[in-house]
């Protein structure tokens, strides 16, 4: 078999990245040269009262507007010829908010993410954003500037590192132009500042989350759980950031045995990747950060069906996610305290495998009977959390993992499920996922959750045996959380990757969870 080499992904497109430039202008639209302009419409608003200059604005009606070819609608991109006393802009595309009364961010994000997609058609090197009056209520010019950066980056990601030979990409490189010029026109001059903080904020959380989609696009043959804690290295030597990986032997002896049984059945050994970002005060206790980091799941011994197995490589997703917020935090150069866990492990089924009926005593003394080997995420951060409150003894825990199937029947791809032991977190949470357009929904973690994990042969087992497949599994990971330690649990299955594309993501990973965590973080410089 031949293995693939990949270069890191981390550094792919965030050097490609760098060569786009968001800027603001105050030249008049007839001045400025560019490729195309940008024009955001509501289905409802009355067109005759846009200020537009007249014969801009009566070319857009009589070609899209009276001829009914483009309504407004949420995520409507139509495009047509400037006209010739606007040849300089070359291009109008027309792109719709939807109705006023239902318009948000995410709207706005979405929208702005479908244009500068449908620019990738026609070679656009520069393109101006008309700047009118689209503030979502509630929110400023920096976060309009923040929601622009975000959405082009995001919505012209695509993973093609392994499509064609270098020579070919080389010269479809050259064929194809690339966007390098974002400005905003129209834009007041008491705005720009506000604007192009906004930029470079976007810019920075967009980066990172398409790091982190980066690392869970690679196949699994390439991002093994060495390879994760090579990368967790490489983030830790570019920014500011004290990096500690425990192999095999360190797990022995720390009797990591849940974690490790996981591992058991693959020639690659599992490591648990720490990362440590120290820029908040003296005596601040660290948030932690925990990320579930199977780079493959075949179930074990417990196989799963062969259908859509190869989707098991994004398994890794809350590792990837947890990765990508350290970066983003660095980035920012926040005054905040963030110590981070990934357990990175390979679930496969060989002669060395867990067998259902397995009990195994983890780090904190509880003993697990295993029924079924691929609910092997809670296993592995069993581990990882104890470890973490014992090293670090953190004031606030959030883990990410995709962790149950039983999240996708109830939430499918509309959010992510969360679940915790303090209320005012997860409303926390909540509401930074409101303004990031990762959702996130609250569901109950009851003691009758944890009765049902209870075994006849060990403290408790692994599955539930029953319903509520989502709550179970968040019930199995509180027994390893100390009691009157804030905790969050972040079931990201259903939202992790995308089998279709949307305007914020081409099919594949999504970065769920970075930018949302990114801006609590954020948040919480000002609460400490």
């Amino acid at each position: 078999m031949e293995l693939i080499e990949a270069s890191n992904p981390h550094t792919q497109k965030a050097e490609r990245g760098k060569d786009m430039e968001f800027t603001v202008t105050q030249a008049p639209l007839r001045r400025e040269k560019a490729d195309a302009l940008i024009l955001p419409l509501f289905q409802d608003e009355d067109f005759d009262r846009l200020r537009l200059q007249k014969a801009l604005r009566e070319h857009v009606r009589s070609v899209a507007i009276d001829t009914h070819d483009f309504a407004g609608k949420k995520k409507e991109v139509f495009y047509l010829p400037a006209p010739r006393a606007f040849a300089n802009l070359r291009r109008i595309f027309l792109v719709g908010l939807g109705k006023q009364e239902a318009y948000d961010q995410q709207v706005l994000r979405e929208g702005i993410a479908s244009v500068m997609r449908a620019l990738k058609k026609y070679s656009v090197e520069k393109a101006l954003l008309l700047a009118r009056p689209v503030l979502v209520p509630g929110r400023n010019w920096m976060q309009f500037g923040q929601i622009v950066a975000e959405a082009t980056r995001l919505g012209r990601y695509e993973f093609e590192e392994y499509k064609g030979s270098a020579e070919e990409d080389e010269i479809s490189r050259k064929k194809r132009k690339e966007l390098t010029r974002v400005a905003i026109a129209g834009a007041q001059a008491s705005q720009q500042e506000a604007l192009k903080a906004g930029f470079k904020k976007g810019e920075i959380l967009a980066e990172a989350a398409i790091y982190t989609r980066n690392l869970c696009n690679q196949p699994p043959n390439v991002m093994n759980p060495g390879r994760m804690a090579a990368e967790a290295e490489a983030l830790a030597a570019e920014f500011d950031v004290d990096c500690e990986i425990l192999e095999t032997r360190d797990l022995e002896d720390l009797q990591m045995n849940a974690l490790l049984a996981v591992g058991k059945g693959s020639t690659q050994q599992p490591r648990l990747i720490i990362l440590k970002y120290s820029k908040g005060p003296k005596g601040m206790k660290p948030i932690a950060l925990v990320g579930k980091g199977v780079t493959f799941d075949s179930g074990g011994i417990s196989l799963k069906p062969s259908k859509n197995m190869d989707e098991m490589k994004f398994d890794m997703s809350g590792g990837a996610v947890v990765l990508g917020v350290i970066r983003a935090v660095a980035a920012l150069n926040l005054p905040v305290n963030v110590v981070a866990a990934i357990p990175a492990v390979e679930n496969l089924p060989d002669g060395n495998a867990s067998k259902p009926g397995d009990i195994v005593k983890a780090m904190n003394g509880k003993t697990i009977e295993i029924l079924n080997t691929d609910a092997e995420g809670r296993l592995i951060l069993a581990d990882a959390l104890s470890y973490i409150e014992k090293e670090y003894d953190p004031g606030v825990i959030v883990d990410l993992a995709t962790l149950t199937g039983a999240v996708v029947v109830a939430l499918g791809s509309a959010a992510a499920g969360i679940m915790g032991n303090d209320d005012g977190l997860i409303e926390d949470l909540r509401r930074f996922g409101d303004n990031a357009g990762e959702r996130l929904w609250p569901l109950p973690l009851y003691d009758d959750y944890r009765e049902q994990i209870k075994s006849d042969v060990a403290d408790i087992k692994n599955i539930g045996g029953g319903p509520a497949g989502v709550t179970v599994g968040g019930a199995f990971l509180s027994h390893f959380i100390e009691e009157g330690r804030r905790w969050a649990h972040i079931d990201i299955a259903g939202v992790a990757w995308t089998t279709k594309d949307t305007p914020l993501a081409k099919k594949g990973a999504t970065g769920f969870g970075v930018r949302l965590l990114a801006e609590w973080l954020s948040a919480q410089v000002k609460k400490n």
